[in-house]
């Protein structure tokens, strides 16, 4: 479950609704708890939960103060349950070093909401920012975080910053797919223009006869605009009912999922259909009218129809060019997004991600996870790690040769004695970690051939045996030397790499299967 530790609940801050049955005061004494509504039905039902009690698996036991009321409006403040500050606060008192209270080097984990006055002076505000920005960090070489202030509205879309609270959609990609959708609709509104301009060449004579028994310009406009408003306006029926049938597809759809944009049909939205077709009638509709309407007479009934369009400009090699333009600027896109995505699914990763489960741990003992799992004959290997390659999320440390060397940034991953055969790592050069590994063995580390280069230590084998300093004192020594693999997301740059031996740092467990239905086994798996 999402977890947020909050201030003192305020509705005048977000406007989260709360049910009557829940108090007025909450979230200002330790261990106290606000609930969503959807999160009190799963663990109360239809009982009130306020004042009765939820354990937090190693957070302890918490009283439920309130339920928040469910809403159709969307957040960014994503949330199953609200935990009191204070809290936070006695927890990270047990610890030796705080986490987040008073810890100035932890920027990825907390955020600050700032209800300020309409007529606030954001220039002296942001001078305070950078004030305490300097204070604190003007004799910390390693971290050095600026602070500024980002409007409410502008979080969701908004740039990327890496530590959003929920779920983040970057105001890039909106723009991509808007601008998409816009090459779409403009190349249709083209050609549906190109194809008037023809089509109002049949009805010259037409025109020519009406204008002949005195029918003005403007009438002759009128006339084409309406006609090319009935027809959009026919187009957007049509287009409302084929909805219907492709609104399920689309909503299945593992993207709009993960997105969590969720089609919705009411009256502002077909009020924008409305303005949307109208507009576009309009727009499509005017050429041709204007086109039409400018027909002399004399000249249609005579049979001259070569007419230009700017004197020596033809209209249709304007509008069939500029159609052709956007097509191709859609298709061109489009391809290029196959051909990403295609790459990034089939992309050769260096380790094997086809036969490979990952078991969030969730805090729980991977003793107890390993001795569960390796039971299952399809469970051929298992092994601890504290990230999921390829994902994402990586570890960073300062590496050196020498105290008087300047340090530079690797990724480590905190590993067991099985990661390197259950992932299907290549080990080219010295030995995995021994059998039966204890704390004493953390000195021993196994780095990737890319910190071998960059340090030009020689061969893999002569890389054997070098001491490393990671951070300020910790030594290490090399054992072994892996293939390089995409141990990060493929958009995020590779950096030398160093498997580590931490239990403490494992979060995730990951099981290698050899069962001809995976199907099958990963059911029982979750069973």
């Amino acid at each position: 479950h999402s977890l947020v530790f909050s201030i003192p609940f305020s509705n005048d801050v977000f406007g989260f609704q709360l049910h009557e049955a829940s108090v007025e005061k909450i979230l200002d004494e330790p261990y106290t708890m606000v609930l969503s509504e959807e999160t009190a039905q799963k663990f109360f039902g239809d009982e009130n939960p306020v004042g009765k009690f939820l354990e937090i698996d190693s957070l302890g036991a918490y009283e439920v103060k309130g339920v928040v009321a469910k809403t159709k409006k969307k957040s960014h403040i994503q949330f199953e349950a609200l935990i009191s500050l204070s809290t936070l606060e006695i927890i990270d008192k047990k610890k030796e070093k705080p986490k987040f209270i008073n810890n100035w080097t932890t920027g990825w984990g907390s955020w600050i909401y700032v209800l300020l006055d309409e007529n606030a002076d954001l220039g002296s505000i942001q001078e305070v920012l950078d004030q305490i920005s300097l204070e604190r960090y003007k004799d910390n070489d390693d971290t050095n975080y600026s602070f500024y202030l980002q409007p409410f509205e502008k979080i969701v879309p908004g740039p990327l910053l890496g530590n959003e609270i929920g779920f983040f959609l970057p105001r890039v990609f909106i723009l991509f797919m808007g601008g998409l959708a816009l090459v779409i609709i403009i190349s249709a509104a083209f050609n549906y223009t190109s194809l008037s301009v023809a089509r109002s060449m049949l009805r010259a004579k037409e025109v020519g006869v009406r204008k002949t028994f005195g029918a003005t310009r403007w009438q002759v406009i009128i006339q084409f605009l309406l006609e090319a408003v009935v027809i959009a306006l026919l187009s957007l029926l049509m287009a409302i009912i084929l909805l219907q049938f492709l609104l399920p597809a689309f909503s299945g759809m593992q993207m709009m999922s993960m997105l969590e944009i969720r089609p919705e049909q009411n009256s502002t939205m077909y009020l924008w259909f409305l303005i949307f077709a109208l507009v576009t009638g309009l727009l499509s509709g005017a050429l041709p009218a204007v086109f039409i309407s400018a027909f002399r007479p004399i000249f249609v009934l005579k049979g001259i129809t070569n007419i230009k369009f700017f004197n020596r400009i033809n209209l249709r090699k304007i509008l069939l060019v500029t159609q052709f333009v956007f097509s191709m600027v859609f298709i061109i896109s489009i391809l290029l997004i196959f051909k990403q995505m295609n790459f990034m699914i089939n992309a050769d990763l260096g380790f094997d991600s086809e036969v490979v489960y990952d078991i969030n741990l969730q805090g729980k003992d991977f003793n107890k996870v390993k001795q569960e799992y390796s039971q299952l004959p399809e469970v051929i290997n298992l092994t601890a790690a504290s990230h999921v390659p390829a994902e994402g999320s990586v570890w960073g440390v300062d590496i050196r040769l020498n105290m008087e060397d300047e340090k530079s940034e690797a990724n480590y991953f905190a590993v067991d004695e099985n990661y390197i055969d259950c992932m299907g790592l290549e080990l080219i050069a010295g030995r995995n970690f021994p059998a039966n590994m204890s704390t004493e063995n953390e000195k021993f580390v196994i780095a990737s051939e890319m910190l071998v280069e960059q340090y030009q230590l020689g061969s893999a084998q002569e890389a054997l045996g070098t001491i490393l300093i990671l951070g300020d004192s910790t030594l290490v020594e090399i054992i072994g030397i892996i293939k390089n693999h995409q141990y990060a997301a493929l958009f995020l740059p590779l950096r030398p790499m160093l498997l580590r031996y931490e239990p403490k740092a494992w979060h995730h467990a990951f099981l290698r299967l050899d069962s001809p239905d995976m199907a099958a086994t990963v059911s029982k798996l979750e069973n």
